[in-house]
């Protein structure tokens, strides 16, 4: 049997909230959200052994046509699913895989997401009830 294939939507509340989780750490985040465009797959739930999101880095040579440098996939049934808190830290967790040079990734080992496990206790941070709202609260973020 054939498998349903994905069908693919702009998210742009993800882009609207990480412009303003990015103009409002810039000392956190050094990336030009200009240059982020997420997509949902929206006829597809994820399935359980899947992340909830991938980044994806646009090299070169097609990076110089491209007015976008990487690509985060959603799925919208699980964006949906999340209060504004949620989707947030979802946004700073997917920040912190987003390189330096454009287009790069930063592995999925710990090393470029210690400052979300050091400043939310842990790694269950999407789970917290209690977990603050990144926008409305001003973050120590715990770098070291």
């Amino acid at each position: 049997m054939a498998q349903l294939k994905a069908e693919y939507e702009e998210n742009k509340e993800f882009h609207e909230l990480a412009q303003k989780i990015v103009e409002k750490y810039p000392n956190i985040w050094k990336v030009d959200h200009n240059r982020i465009c997420c997509v949902a797959i929206t006829n597809k739930d994820r399935k359980d052994d899947k992340q909830l999101w991938k980044v994806d880095g646009v090299k070169m040579p097609m990076l110089l046509h491209s007015p976008y440098a990487w690509y985060i996939t959603i799925w919208q049934n699980d964006w949906e699913s999340l209060n504004e808190k949620q989707k947030l830290l979802l946004i700073a967790d997917v920040l912190c895989s987003i390189g330096e040079e454009e287009g790069a990734v930063n592995p999925l080992d710990g090393k470029d997401f210690k400052i979300m496990i050091r400043t939310f206790k842990g790694i269950d941070y999407l789970d917290d009830v209690d977990a603050p709202n990144i926008l409305e609260q001003d973050i120590r973020w715990a770098r070291e």
